[in-house]
């Protein structure tokens, strides 16, 4: 007899599977502000300590999701089980769609947060390319560079 077809399916530790990774998610979307202001800081320090917090909630939806693989069948999915189990697993449902949402505003953060260290970068790299253009000896070509004229005009004039 397979989970589906279980007279007492387990709705109930489901549920509070369910729960325990949408708490992680909410704390995935804290920490994801939590980047983004560091970013905006340029706190490197906070960066490292928020990456490996992430990192250890990423471990623990992994054990989440390992436990409720555990409680059905191989290849089942929720969408299947809900449908299986009828009106007491609506509960399921609701939570499932609750989840769905929370990990498409956790994605949305990331890909903001994705977008502003690409822009840093950016902006960092421009800046390097500058500090390395001004001193460069040199131009593209192999030409010396004249040195850059400076003071010839009076900006209070």
């Amino acid at each position: 007899m397979t989970t589906a077809e279980s007279a007492d399916p387990p709705i109930a530790a489901l549920a509070a599977i369910l729960d325990e990774e949408m708490a992680l998610y909410r704390r995935l979307e804290a920490l994801a502000a939590a980047q983004a202001e560091a970013l905006r800081e340029d706190a490197l320090d906070r960066l490292g300590a928020i990456s490996a917090e992430q990192l250890a909630l990423i471990a623990e939806l992994h054990e989440q999701e390992r436990r409720r693989r555990d409680l059905v069948e191989p290849g089942a999915t929720l969408t299947d089980l809900i449908a299986a189990w009828g009106a007491p697993a609506d509960v399921l449902a609701a939570r499932r769609d609750a989840l769905l949402a929370q990990i498409e505003r956790v994605r949305e953060a990331n890909a903001r947060n994705r977008a502003l260290i690409a822009t840093l970068l950016d902006y960092q790299r421009e800046r390097l390319q500058l500090a390395l253009h001004e001193q460069a000896l040199y131009d593209a070509d192999g030409q010396v560079r004249p040195a850059p004229l400076r003071g010839l005009v009076d900006r209070r004039a």
